[in-house]
């Protein structure tokens, strides 16, 4: 669908939210554990440890979180998402580069830099460029 678009100043892209708490969901969640004596908390958390355990969150999606994304979407600030599928599933897909072309790491006292390339595109170029930095003497 983005494609006539093209040129113009107008984006089309697809937003796929993962395991989402909405009104519905909760009424289901407390159905399941009606002879529960839990918080909604801890009844919303056994359930995705059951019934998904591959989220990597362990949790719902607040439906705020995904319409915080659709408005910095929609914004001009994000003009450059172009025909884009925007995944906010907590994890719920696993996605692992096809491999990864080189890296390099450089430290000093205080930072360790991780930078690495993933994927090859079309024309044999990278197509992810990343940097990670992790303070060495923070404490969490």
């Amino acid at each position: 669908m983005s494609k006539p678009t093209r040129g113009a100043e107008v984006t089309v892209n697809t937003i796929l939210p993962g395991p989402t708490l909405s009104e519905n969901v909760q009424q289901i969640i407390e159905s399941i554990y009606s002879n529960e004596e839990m918080t909604f908390e801890a009844k919303a958390k056994d359930f995705m440890t059951k019934n998904q355990p591959q989220s990597e969150i362990q949790r719902f999606i607040r439906p705020m979180k995904i319409g915080r994304l659709t408005a910095f979407i929609c914004s001009p600030t994000a003009s450059a998402f172009k025909g884009s599928p925007i995944r906010i599933d907590g994890g719920m897909v696993p996605t692992t580069p096809r491999r990864v072309l080189g890296g390099c790491l450089r430290r000093n006292d205080q930072k360790l830099t991780v930078r690495f390339l993933t994927g090859v595109g079309p024309a044999g170029g990278a197509l992810c460029n990343s940097r990670a930095s992790f303070g060495l003497n923070s404490t969490p």
